[in-house]
C-alpha cells in the first residue's frame, strides 16, 4: 500500500528560508505555502484525510525543520 508523502521545502538548518510543506502522493502533488508552517502543515494533514488516509510517510526535513528552530504548534 502506497502513502502520502510529505516533506518540508527549506535550506537546512535556517528556517527563514521556509518555502512549504509539500505533499506527493501517485499523481497528486500540492505545495502548501501560506508563509505559516503550522497552517500548511494542518492543511496537508487535511488533504491526507480528505485523501482517504490516516496515516502518512514524511522526509527528515519534517523532523529537521523542527530541530532548526521551527515549529508545527502541535499539529503533529
Amino acid at each position: 500500500m502506497k502513502l502520502p508523502f510529505v516533506s518540508v521545502n527549506y535550506d537546512e538548518p535556517d528556517v527563514s528560508t521556509y518555502r512549504g510543506v509539500s505533499v506527493k502522493f501517485e499523481d497528486y502533488q500540492e505545495l502548501f505555502n501560506s508563509g505559516n508552517p503550522e497552517e500548511d502543515m494542518r492543511d496537508a494533514l487535511t488533504v491526507i484525510v480528505e485523501l482517504g488516509y490516516e496515516t502518512f510517510l514524511h522526509s527528515s526535513s519534517v523532523d529537521h525543520f523542527e530541530m532548526d528552530g521551527g515549529t508545527w504548534g502541535g499539529v503533529i
